[in-house]
């Protein structure tokens, strides 16, 4: 039975939409993701975590799409994060979970979970990312999911080897608590339900001018040769396949140019290596493409081969459109098909290691960047063409073949990969991060009088010598411009004396209204006798807003006596 935890998603758009011009699989990942939770996580309430009431409206919106319901949303604001404890679980939609665990720990690291998701583990930015863990006052019961059993053996090898060098450096092993578990990206298996109906087929094939005795293969994805697939051993193996069989082909790469400037290149190569196959490049941007052209195929092909890549999402929709697969064994796709059963998994090859130091050296200092490194890597992995062949012309030659692997590959999609299955695994997870965040020991618990964060230290405390002197409650200050009329509203007028107010920083003009009504009783005062005026909670801010009103001209702190 599938709990009913919940988790704040911590929303940023670019982190879940899939309209934007550069679509990346994250963001498949995330839209999916958010759209699984609403329609199947069983909770009242869905909530989102944001700098701003726009992103908050773009969630809402994608989650009403999905419920129906106008009023299932609540958002919290940045500065809010102490209500993230009412709800026990953050999501981030990236590994990063640093400077949340910062935040947490200031109010109180048992106050709730954070769990991330591994995407590509193959940037500086993410790498960095995992060995902070060791380091950070990340806890127990927080996560980062791993979607495939290689993502995590990378990134226990990336922790490990870290963890050596700071044991080297300091004496000292440092403990990572963070669990890695492994759950899978989803898909929502009911869309794709119909895809072999019979409408979209023929539609699309009639506009595709492949007939009924032709072989449609299908490419869905980011049409990049540095930092996702390389498409030379496709586009032979098809046309090796193409003539062994005596078949017409049509390779459909239902895709987007990265970068852009990279079409003619795409355009001019596929067809150069594979001349007698019917080459056809559609936009995957497109949401109508998206959605229907798994039916105007026969076979789907993903041969990856790039270390970016870490799961792999379109064989499991093309497993849940009933079509069978041709893909690379490689990274996710270790996990998610079945060689012989759902398709095939066509062998890669790669140096071992030792053999490449000096290129992650050459990122590392910027010589490389992130699409050359990767690149570079790419053109030393080698997929095995006479196997992919092999595989082609056995899923060309046999209608029944590709009927049964269809078949199983949509039976596992339903079972394995759909976002009804995918989500109570998430929520299972956070159920057991409750468990542990009551159990279990704190690591490096907040002591009385240290900073939350000793690397972001309160300025006033970092920056204590700068000034002359330091505005305390012991301070006295005296009416200054407020005796002048109008000059209140003089001040407020201008943009550089009131550009930080809607931070919520300061008191509000009523509150300092009773600062000054409270001084026009009295020459002078100490600054003691105003904090009195506020709650506690209030003290701080009104302490800084006299500092404020003090810089304004409208409060002046009376210097005190030097000895004579």
């Amino acid at each position: 039975m599938i709990s009913k935890s919940n988790a704040v998603f911590y929303y940023m758009t670019d982190g879940y939409q899939t309209s934007g011009k550069s679509l990346m699989g994250r963001q498949s990942a995330g839209e999916g993701f958010l759209k699984g939770f609403a329609r199947h996580a069983g909770v009242d309430m869905f909530y989102c975590y944001a700098p701003d009431n726009r992103q908050f409206q773009h969630f809402k919106q994608t989650v009403s799409g999905v419920t129906g319901k106008n009023d299932v949303c609540t958002f919290i604001p940045y500065e809010q994060f102490t209500l993230l404890s009412r709800i026990g679980c953050l999501y981030l939609p990236g590994p990063g979970l640093s400077k949340d665990a910062w935040v947490r720990r200031a109010f109180n690291s048992r106050a709730y979970s954070l769990c991330g998701i591994t995407h590509t583990t193959a940037t500086d930015r993410v790498m960095d990312s995992f060995g902070t863990l060791m380091i950070d006052p990340v806890q127990s019961w927080d996560a980062i999911v791993c979607t495939s059993t290689v993502v995590r053996k990378t990134v226990e090898r990336v922790i490990g080897w870290y963890g050596d060098y700071l044991q080297e450096r300091m004496g000292v092993r440092p403990d990572m608590p963070v669990q890695l578990p492994i759950i899978p990206l989803g898909v929502d298996c009911d869309q794709y339900a119909d895809q072999n109906s019979g409408s979209y087929r023929a539609t699309w094939r009639d506009k595709l001018e492949v007939s009924d005795n032709d072989i449609a293969v299908l490419y869905m994805g980011r049409l990049s040769f540095t930092t996702k697939a390389h498409p030379l051993p496709m586009a032979i193996a098809l046309e090796e396949a193409a003539r062994k069989t005596k078949r017409k082909v049509c390779l459909i790469l239902a895709g987007w140019f990265d970068p852009p400037a990279s079409e003619t290149v795409w355009k001019e190569d596929v067809k150069k290596f594979c001349p007698s196959v019917n080459v056809v490049f559609l936009d995957g941007r497109d949401m109508a493409i998206r959605k229907e052209i798994w039916s105007a195929a026969d076979i789907f092909v993903s041969l990856s081969d790039n270390i970016q890549e870490t799961f792999g999402l379109t064989p499991i929709e093309a497993m849940a459109a009933g079509l069978p697969v041709v893909v690379s064994d490689w990274d996710g796709y270790h996990d998610t098909v079945r060689h012989g059963i759902d398709g095939f998994r066509i062998p890669v090859y790669m140096p071992g290691p030792g053999a490449g130091e000096d290129l992650a050296l050459r990122y590392a200092n910027q010589v490389d960047s992130y699409g050359s490194y990767c690149g570079t890597v790419n053109q030393m992995t080698s997929v095995d063409i006479g196997a992919c062949v092999e595989a082609f012309s056995a899923l060309i030659k046999d209608k029944a073949l590709r009927s049964k692997m269809g078949t199983a590959g949509r039976q596992r999609a339903r079972y394995v990969y759909d976002w009804s299955v995918v989500v109570g695994m998430y929520q299972d997870l956070w159920t057991e991060l409750a468990q542990r965040r009551m159990l279990e020991r704190e690591n490096a618990p907040l002591k009385k009088g240290k900073p939350s964060h000793p690397l972001r230290l309160d300025p006033f405390a970092l920056f204590q010598e700068y000034p002359t002197g330091h505005i305390t409650g012991k301070s006295v200050i005296t009416l200054q411009g407020s005796k002048i009329p109008g000059w209140v509203e003089h001040v407020n007028s201008s943009v550089m004396n009131t550009y930080i107010r809607d931070q919520r920083l300061l008191l509000t003009t009523d509150e300092q209204g009773k600062v000054l009504e409270h001084m026009q009783e009295r020459e002078q005062t100490a600054i003691a006798d105003i904090l009195k005026i506020f709650p506690d909670n209030r003290k701080i801010v009104a302490l800084r807003s006299i500092a404020w009103m003090c810089k304004r001209g409208l409060l002046a702190l009376v210097r005190p006596k030097t000895p004579s």
